[in-house]
């Protein structure tokens, strides 16, 4: 078998300049929902020492010094993106599996097999010039390597954005030059005990004893090291399950003690995961909402509940969803705490063409539908939340 990793590169940044192709060149960096950490970094940013996953106020020195753009998250537009590169994608290979927004598996099949890195390369050309997404390529006989030959593609320009890791005449130096906490899979708890046993490569990983792999590990740590001989331990599965839920979960600003500001914001967050629910053809059966206070405040009366809100007729109507979170959010709410965060999740998920009326139902389905339809064309025409529906406002201010 022989798959390639295609994977975005710095992908929430090439998604804004896609939409501003003024920001071609300079440092970006987007920031988490709340605007208060650092969730992806342009390579001119990256150059500047701005870390991931930091917050924004440790950075904001620097960002004005060299005139760096920051940018709140628009995860709609992320989203849409991602169909679009995947799309594009499924057009190229044979079959294609989505592992995440920016990354999917691709299986080379025929003609694709006799240059591979020819094909990836004519793909990667393809993809920039059809989305306006640039993306790096990895080629291997197994997951955890494609992984491996994606980062090396990266980080050498040499390579134009693809590698090649079959019949690499360097394999096992560049596995070696690789510390093994940057194999997939391999987690902090799990990097502590295979450097007692001297294990600190990603080549020590591919040449360790399987006896004592299975002595110290669980199944999986084996299986990562099969995969690192060439071995695939991880199977292709180009047809992924649907979502099983979809779920919006970010914290407050400032904290929140009022149960009006909780219930707008699990209806805003209703409506955001809403969006995803129309494009993706899917209707919610239940909204699930969690509550929590700041468990870092010791110094602060604790409290988090979650309750669920069934909903009589599966819907991907934002109104309904937004109604159905606020009544959850009034079940478990209780006065006299501070609150950290609001959570929606929408589950029971199911395809919206199969789903059913109930026989005495009220609903005008017809005209819910083209209310959405034209609220979210607007929006995808003229900017995220260009029309917002009246039972929604803005997160608290930090």
């Amino acid at each position: 078998m022989i798959i390639a990793l295609c994977d975005c590169n710095n992908f929430f940044v090439s998604c804004e300049r896609r939409r501003d192709p003024s920001l071609e060149g300079l440092p970006v960096i987007v920031l988490s929902h709340n605007d208060g950490c650092v969730i992806a970094r342009s390579n001119e940013a990256k150059a500047l020492n701005i870390g991931m996953a930091v917050p924004f106020f440790t950075v904001r020195g620097i960002c004005k010094a060299h005139g760096v753009v920051a940018l709140k998250g628009d995860h709609t537009l992320y989203r849409q993106t991602s169909r679009d590169v995947m799309e594009c994608l499924g057009g190229l290979f044979p079959e294609v599996e989505v592992s995440s927004i920016d990354e999917a598996y691709l299986l080379l099949t025929g003609i694709q097999t006799l240059d591979p890195a020819r094909t990836c390369l004519g793909a990667r050309g393809k993809l920039l010039l059809s989305t306006g997404i640039p993306a790096s390529f990895g080629i291997a006989p197994t997951k955890t390597l494609a992984k491996i030959a994606s980062r090396f593609s990266k980080k050498d320009p040499s390579y134009n954005g693809v590698f090649n890791f079959l019949d690499h005449p360097a394999a096992d130096d560049l596995l070696a030059s690789l510390s093994v906490g940057d194999v997939w899979g391999i987690g902090s708890r799990s990097l502590e005990r295979l450097r007692q046993m001297g294990i600190r490569t990603a080549l020590d990983l591919k040449n360790a004893d399987d006896e004592k792999l299975l002595k110290r590990f669980p199944i999986g740590m084996l299986r990562t090291s099969h995969e690192l001989r060439g071995v695939c331990c991880h199977s292709f599965e180009p047809d992924p399950e649907s979502h099983k839920s979809i779920q919006i979960a970010p914290s407050f600003r400032k904290p929140v003690t009022d149960l009006e500001t909780l219930q707008s914001t699990a209806a805003e967050h209703a409506v955001e995961a809403a969006k995803t629910l129309r494009a993706e053809g899917l209707v919610c059966g239940v909204v699930q909402v969690s509550i929590q206070t700041n468990p870092f405040r010791k110094d602060l009366p604790q409290y988090e509940a979650t309750a669920d809100q069934r909903i009589e007729e599966p819907t991907d109507y934002s109104p309904l969803l937004a109604d159905a979170a606020r009544q959850a959010t009034e079940k478990i709410y209780k006065p006299g705490y501070a609150y950290r965060r609001v959570g929606v999740v929408l589950g029971d998920l199911s395809d919206s063409s199969s789903r059913q009326s109930l026989l005495f139902s009220t609903r005008d389905r017809s005209r819910e539908k083209k209310l959405m339809e034209a609220m979210d064309s607007i929006n995808r025409a003229l900017g995220d939340d260009t029309i917002k529906p009246w039972f929604t406002k803005e997160t608290p201010a930090e």
